[in-house]
C-alpha cells in the first residue's frame, strides 16, 4: 500500500468515526488528487466546502481537480473563488491565469499572472505561462524577459529554452 493509499485508508476511518470531519475529507480529497482519482476527489472537496464555506484551500484543490478533468469553467469558478476568500493567494492567481491562458483569453491571463509574480517572485510558473502569453499576443520582447527569468530561476526548464529559441528565430527573421 502507497503512501496516499494509506492517507485514505486513515481518513476513511476518520471520516467514519467523525462524518463532519472537514480535515478528513480535505486530507482524502488531496490524496485522490495526487492519485490523479479526480473524480473521487472533487466530492471530497465538495464536502469539505459544505462544512466550512471559507475554506480556501477546498476551491483551489477542487480548481486543480477541474482543470486536470480540462472543465475549465468549474476550474475558473474555484479558482476566482479562492481568490475573493484569500486575496494574496499567488497560487490561485498563477493557476486561474493558466485557465485564461488555456482558454485563449490572453488579457485576463496576463494581469492574474503578473498578479501571481507580484506575490510571490519565486514561481517560475507564472512567468513561464505569462510568457508564453506575451508570446501569443506577439509582445516577443515581454515574452523575452519572461522566458530569461524562468531560466534564472530554474535553469533546466525545458519548455522555457524551446520557447526562447523559437522567440529568437522569429525575431531574427523580423
Amino acid at each position: 500500500m502507497g503512501e496516499f493509499d494509506e492517507m485514505i485508508a486513515t481518513c476513511n476511518e476518520a471520516i467514519e468515526h467523525d462524518p463532519k470531519n472537514v480535515d478528513a475529507y480535505g486530507g482524502r480529497g488531496m490524496a485522490y488528487l495526487e492519485l490523479g482519482q479526480y473524480d473521487a476527489a472533487i466530492p471530497d472537496f465538495n464536502r469539505v466546502i459544505e462544512l466550512a464555506p471559507n475554506s480556501t484551500d477546498a476551491y483551489f484543490y477542487r480548481g486543480l481537480a477541474y482543470g486536470c478533468k480540462k472543465e475549465l469553467d468549474l476550474a475558473l469558478a474555484d479558482f476566482s473563488k479562492a481568490i475573493l476568500l484569500d486575496p494574496n493567494n499567488a497560487d490561485a492567481y498563477g493557476n486561474r491565469g493558466y485557465i485564461y491562458f488555456l482558454m485563449n483569453q490572453l488579457d485576463t491571463a496576463i494581469p492574474d499572472l503578473s498578479k501571481a509574480i507580484t506575490l510571490d517572485p519565486s514561481k517560475s510558473d507564472s512567468y513561464y505561462f505569462r510568457g508564453e502569453a506575451y508570446r501569443y499576443a506577439g509582445q516577443l520582447d515581454l515574452a523575452r524577459a519572461d522566458l530569461e527569468k524562468v531560466l534564472q530561476l530554474n535553469p533546466e526548464h525545458k519548455a522555457a529554452k524551446s520557447t526562447l529559441k523559437t522567440i529568437e528565430s522569429l525575431s531574427a527573421t523580423l
